[in-house]
């Protein structure tokens, strides 16, 4: 998935960053990096994953070997 479909999937998921920021004990700003591709955090990739009901491979290919 590209950056800006994964941000999509979150609102059609009504997902907040910052509700997935909270639960993981990081900061917004690193949820949004990892959203865009800017970062690498297995935790919130994988929490980005479930939340949109897809599998991490799928939703961060480039970053998932």
């Amino acid at each position: 998935m590209t950056p800006e479909e994964r941000k999509a999937a979150l609102v059609l998921r009504r997902v907040k960053l910052v509700t997935i920021a909270r639960e993981l004990d990081v900061t917004p700003t690193l949820v949004s990096q990892v959203v865009r591709g800017k970062s690498i955090s297995a935790r919130v990739m994988e929490r980005v994953a479930v939340a949109i009901h897809k599998p991490v491979e799928e939703v961060f290919p480039q970053q998932v070997a």
